[in-house]
């Protein structure tokens, strides 16, 4: 099996009873705000929230540290300074950082990688680590840190829907919104 991407999403998806029983919702590809693509974002029943960053790559995973993601404290017509016809993000920071102080939705991060690419060593220590194998199955090599206590609310949870139902719309009937 050739493990690009969408092999380890689906690979993720087929196995996601070990890693949460409760999980109600799962969506690959999912925006959780303009600026961050999970890779799968799972919805438990209780509210909380996983989110999963696909890696095929030793230097993919090791360059993520480097990601960086507006604050969710500001407005989105202040996240750019204008100067001299440059614009600026001055309302940025690592994306560790934002998924540690609770700015983001995910209540739990986790890295799925390509057996071989990484170890526990590369992640950060807040994160969960799955590793898939050339066959598809998965290994746990360590379940995440809650980051946060913070549920989705009703209208977050009918937000990630409307999306995932939009994407099926488009794929299926090519219809457009």
């Amino acid at each position: 099996m050739n493990s690009t991407e969408k092999e380890l999403i689906t690979a993720v998806f087929k196995f996601k009873k070990y890693l949460c029983t409760s999980y109600d919702i799962g969506v690959p590809n999912c925006y959780t705000s303009h600026d961050n693509e999970a890779d799968i974002f799972f919805i438990r029943k209780s509210g909380l929230c996983d989110e999963i960053e696909i890696k095929v790559s030793r230097s993919d995973l090791l360059a993520d540290k480097n990601k960086r993601v507006h604050f969710r404290e500001s407005e989105p017509s202040e996240w750019y300074w204008k100067k001299e016809g440059l614009k600026f993000a001055p309302y940025t920071k690592p994306k560790h950082e934002a998924l540690c102080d609770g700015d983001m939705m995910a209540n739990y991060f986790w890295y799925a990688i390509k057996e071989g690419i990484g170890d526990i060593s590369d992640i950060p220590k807040f994160a969960g680590l799955i590793s898939v194998c050339d066959k598809g199955f998965i290994t746990i090599l360590k379940t995440p840190d809650k980051l946060h206590r913070n549920k989705l609310s009703d209208a977050e949870k009918y937000q990630i829907a409307r999306k995932c139902s939009y994407r099926f719309w488009r794929a299926e009937y090519g219809v457009s919104f």
